[in-house]
């Protein structure tokens, strides 16, 4: 256990936290037990829950907070499973939902009803809760249907209920996120044969593709986390060194956060404000003053004594911004770490008032002639943008980017001629289209 002079008021300057006082003030502590693997928190931070014990192994549900520690005695139906999993909590920690058996039978716990199954998938197939709304009531999660892997969206009233096709060609879906009412779901499933996107779903508007932040090879993304109404997302796009952690809004579309490679997006605050995940150089912490911060370097520079620490992955943010977990390495043996703030950075709006709009641009010829059945195109965008796409003729089809980046496009080509119009939109404006036209011989 690592305390230092909690719950001080703290400011944000020139980059750092720290106290008023001049005295630190965060508390790092442990969980107290080694392969405590945290995977939710509760809105103010008081309440974590997770799984204790080695991935691929025997694994129990625990619920922790500060005065109490670790309580695995989360019992669900089949007190003798060998894996069990916590893997969310409302906003009050009241409610907790997770799965026994990983892909098996799906509970929610409270503590005067204990765990109750949450019953079977259509088609009695298994499922795996992933988050919860912040009163409880509307839990998501991911489960196996006649189809494959699908969506599904639980209440007490209607029970399990598939959500739809993201793709009916190959139905796979894997929510990760729900927002505050229940009533946005996020997550990542194939848009195409073989390509994941990330998408965000509503009862009025199904699936909607997020896209992928431009350049990302291969081209997938997921989503991982949702503001608390809903209009903040995060999640990365890309694999391996090409990993990026992006935010969405409807405004800018898919934003990536920068700093080292290989960064994932895990958590984010309820007003969208603070994220943390991890990169090449472990956990980190980002806002809008700030950008990608490492997290170790921001809690030594706290004065909080890290010895023996390596802070790999940031896993949830508490709603309030100002708690965080995740996973590290202490004295070589894998440990959960919770980090608790007295108040969290301050995030101003992002204001689109003088921001002008994008501009796109292309070294290829504005007329050219081809025997081939598809072409494939590219250029640069600069400045802000919200998305790029494209138009053959009267068919549109759209791809995302944020400012700064190559816009690229594989378009197939019908005999004859092809008018193809490239687009960027932007907060502050449209960009002039550029034009091609290809005659396909």
């Amino acid at each position: 256990m690592f305390f230092l002079s909690a719950f001080r008021a703290i400011i944000l300057s020139s980059g750092l936290i720290f106290a008023t006082d001049g005295v630190a003030a965060v508390d790092f502590r442990d969980f107290g037990a080694d392969h405590a693997n945290p995977s939710g928190i509760s809105a103010d931070g008081s309440v974590v829950v997770g799984s204790l014990g080695e991935f691929g192994g025997y694994t129990q549900a625990f619920r922790w907070t500060l005065a109490t520690g670790i309580d695995a005695s989360i019992d669900p139906s089949e007190p003798f499973s060998e894996i069990q999993s916590a893997t969310g909590t409302s906003a009050d920690g009241s409610v907790i939902v997770g799965a026994t058996n990983y892909l098996g039978s799906p509970f929610r716990w409270t503590k005067e009803s204990g765990a109750v199954s949450l019953g079977p998938f259509p088609g009695n197939g298994w499922a795996h809760p992933t988050a919860v709304s912040a009163d409880g009531s509307v839990i998501t999660g991911y489960a196996g249907g006649t189809r494959g892997t699908e969506a599904f969206r639980w209440t007490a009233q209607t029970g399990m209920v598939e959500l739809g096709d993201f793709n009916p060609i190959q139905p796979a879906c894997f929510p990760t996120a729900i927002s505050a009412d229940g009533q946005v779901i996020v997550g990542g499933g194939h848009s195409a044969p073989g390509r994941e996107e990330a998408f965000r779903w509503t009862v009025s508007t199904g699936f909607v593709g997020l896209g992928f932040l431009p350049g990302s090879t291969p081209q997938q993304s997921r989503a991982t986390g949702v503001s608390g109404d809903g209009s903040v997302i995060i999640g990365f796009t890309g694999a391996g060194e090409t990993l990026q952690a992006f935010r969405w809004t409807s405004e800018t579309g898919q934003v990536g956060l920068g700093g080292p490679p290989g960064g994932l997006a895990f958590g984010v605050s309820a007003d969208g404000g603070v994220i943390v995940g991890q990169n090449r150089d472990g956990a980190f912490i980002w806002d809008v003053d700030h950008g990608v911060r490492s997290l170790e370097s921001v809690l030594v520079t706290e004065g909080v004594d890290l010895a023996g620490w390596n802070l790999f992955r940031a896993v949830a943010v508490s709603g309030d911004g100002r708690t965080i977990v995740g996973l590290g390495v202490h004295s070589g043996k894998k440990r959960g770490w919770i980090v608790s703030l007295d108040a969290p950075p301050s995030i101003p709006s992002i204001s689109t008032a003088s921001v002008a709009p994008p501009m796109l641009s292309t070294r290829f010829k504005r007329t050219m002639t081809t025997v081939s059945r598809r072409i494939t195109l590219s250029g640069i965008v600069r400045g802000r943008m919200t998305s790029v796409s494209y138009r053959v003729n009267r068919s549109r089809n759209s791809g995302f980017a944020s400012g700064g980046a190559d816009w690229r496009f594989t378009i197939p080509l019908r005999p004859g001629r092809n008018v193809i119009n490239v687009f960027a939109e932007g907060p502050g404006g449209n960009a002039k289209p550029v034009r091609i036209v290809v005659i396909r011989r």
